[in-house]
């Protein structure tokens, strides 16, 4: 949201739809059509590794959930195992 802030204020003229469609265009990775409204290179570079840093904590944030419901399924077998022995021993 910041990233729109700034560009809102430093260039009124583009569009809020524009600016999210060159950002997440998969054609402009580099977001080479930014430098046309006079973006810098160091501009370009934040963008991408925003864009960068945000598909990491996605990546992160399945991992841990798939870790998760790992952790659960295991316990829940060990549990599941354990009171059929008992019930088996009975």
């Amino acid at each position: 949201n910041n990233v729109l802030e700034e560009i809102k204020t430093n260039h009124p003229e583009i569009k809020d739809e524009e600016i999210i469609k060159i950002i997440n265009d998969q054609k402009s990775y580099e977001l080479n059509s930014l430098k046309n409204y006079g973006f810098s290179e160091s501009d370009t570079a934040y963008l991408k590794s925003m864009r960068i840093d945000y598909k990491n904590s996605v990546y992160l944030s399945i991992s841990l959930i798939l870790i998760f419901i790992v952790i659960v399924i295991i316990v829940n077998n060990i549990s599941e195992y354990k009171r059929k022995k008992e019930i088996n021993r009975n």
